[in-house]
């Protein structure tokens, strides 16, 4: 443990809360809605999730480094901000809403940082368990997947989740301080400064880049008109691949992947905010997966061997899975105990609480 060590891993920490942050005012952005009064209850959101994060660190799985600390509940909270992001409405945060964001970090973040920051995840016996520099299993396919399914319940209740999109100068400065803390996270992450930095934060350049330019081309055939929200799906799609795999692809062969990335999520439906947790599962999924194909080294084109790309597969589909399935369940359960408590109090109704 080097002094440079323990300041990397400080920068990761707080710039995944930046990126949190910023993540989620680019959302009220795109939907149009004010971020006035939201910040305490997204602080009490991201609490509970490091505190749940850190029920990780107690348990101390194989292989865990405890320079991750820091970083671990950093994602703990990211995770709770994005899943809970359909449904926190206001600062004053319902009970179910809380509830939610803990038992959803404990049953699929936690299994998801565990195969990320432990050496247990290892099901072809390649000797590499999982690769994901950044923690965009947990981060990005899991909270974007368990965000779908709370998307996917308040659409069946006939809830209005989505709105217009704001003008481009209210949503790009957001976009682009987002990239910015992100380049944090993913060099904090490392833990270290070496020959893989300079690989790092060129990829975590190029790959969003690309990803824009490919979203915005295939936006422009599409639809004949570039909008704020075609750029914005695209950076991310971007992003979110070069989280995984930054540190592992060559850069040309990156810019491939972001560009590939980019133009996919922009075939996604489009609803505004809403379009942003798909584009986090599916990017950072294909950055996952196409490491086990395309990765210097050890990858397939290189090896001949398909563990490495069946095992990073495995692990998506997953941990995209049980959280879509996770979540739905939780978020049904929790909003109809909402709903009855909350008729239960209404005067007149049967049942209501009498002064």
């Amino acid at each position: 443990m080097t002094t440079t060590s323990v300041w990397l891993s400080v920068l990761g920490a707080v710039a995944i809360l930046a990126s949190g942050a910023f993540f989620t005012l680019l959302q009220n952005r795109l939907s149009g809605r004010s971020s006035r009064g939201i910040w305490s209850g997204v602080a009490v959101i991201a609490a509970i999730g490091a505190a749940t994060g850190l029920v990780l660190v107690a348990l101390r799985p194989p292989g865990f480094a405890p320079l991750y600390i820091a970083p671990i509940a950093a994602l703990g909270a990211f995770f709770a901000v994005v899943v809970t992001s359909p449904i926190r409405r206001a600062a004053t945060l319902s009970p179910p809403v809380l509830v939610f964001a803990a038992l959803a970090t404990a049953l699929i973040a936690l299994p998801a940082l565990a195969t990320v920051f432990g050496t247990w995840f290892d099901p072809f016996g390649t000797g590499l368990g999982f690769i994901d520099i950044g923690a965009a299993l947990p981060a990005l396919v899991a909270a974007g997947s368990g965000g779908m399914a709370v998307l996917w319940i308040e659409r069946r209740a006939g809830a209005r989740v989505a709105a217009p999109v704001e003008p481009w100068g209210r949503v790009l400065w957001p976009t682009l301080a987002m990239w910015a803390a992100w380049l944090g996270w993913l060099v904090g992450l490392e833990l270290a400064i070496d020959s893989h930095t300079p690989l790092i934060m060129l990829n975590a350049l190029l790959m969003p880049l690309a990803g824009a330019l490919a979203g915005a081309l295939v936006e422009r055939v599409r639809d004949r008109a570039n909008t704020p929200l075609g750029l914005v799906t695209g950076l991310v799609g971007g992003l979110a691949a070069a989280t995984p795999a930054c540190a592992n692809l060559e850069p040309a062969i990156g810019v491939v992947v972001g560009a590939l990335s980019g133009a996919v999520c922009l075939l996604l439906p489009r609803r505004g905010s809403d379009g942003l947790l798909p584009t986090l599962s599916l990017g950072a999924a294909i950055g996952l997966v196409l490491i086990g194909g395309l990765a210097t080294d050890v990858s397939f084109i290189y090896t001949g061997q398909p563990e490495v790309l069946m095992g990073q597969a495995l692990a998506v589909i997953a941990a995209a899975v049980w959280s879509f399935v996770v979540c739905a369940i939780l978020w049904t359960l929790l909003r109809r105990i909402g709903s009855s408590r909350a008729s239960a109090s209404l005067p007149g109704e049967p049942g209501a609480r009498r002064a």
